[in-house]
């Protein structure tokens, strides 16, 4: 088994999250203990969109739920600071402001950090995650965020070096 120490850093602001009915239409999606995070389904989804185009291979597709070949925690930001984004939905058709359509969410600002854990079960597989981190600089995360990766192998204190994908 092997142990990744991982780090997104957003480029751009994130929301992942949800419609509630409050202050803001579109908050951030907390924890049972009401803390905020990308939940570990939010990560893997993106991460094996990512593989598969990186590598061409869906290893994260069909999981046996019973003996699953990786375990992603939750990801959690290293700073709890949130703001609200005010938007205006634009009519596709004439590209013009539609009335009344004032919407507001909550996002992490650029540069936030998040740190989570894969562990990873089935080392054949390893390769292909490590690629599919690479990847996620390619892909979007939330509500089209762009991301960095910063990966450190836990298990291995002489291979444990970050990289930062590119």
């Amino acid at each position: 088994m092997k142990v990744l120490k991982v780090k997104i850093k957003t480029l751009d602001f994130l929301t992942v999250g949800s419609e509630v009915e409050g202050f803001v239409d579109i908050v951030f999606f907390r924890d049972v203990d009401g803390r905020l995070v990308i939940p570990s389904s939010s990560i893997k989804g993106v991460l094996r969109k990512a593989i598969k185009d990186c590598t061409g291979r869906d290893v994260l597709g069909e999981l046996d739920t019973r003996f699953p070949p990786i375990y992603i925690t939750d990801f959690h930001p290293e700073d709890g600071q949130t703001t609200v984004l005010y938007h205006v939905s634009i009519e596709d058709r004439t590209g013009k402001a539609s009335e009344g359509k004032l919407f507001s969410r909550e996002a992490f600002p650029p540069l936030t950090v998040f740190e989570g854990r894969i562990y990873v079960f089935k080392e054949d597989i390893l390769e292909d995650i490590l690629s599919g981190l690479k990847c996620l600089r390619f892909e979007t995360l939330g509500k089209g965020c762009m991301v960095d990766v910063m990966v450190e192998d836990l298990e291995d204190p002489e291979l444990g070096r970050w990289f930062y994908a590119v």
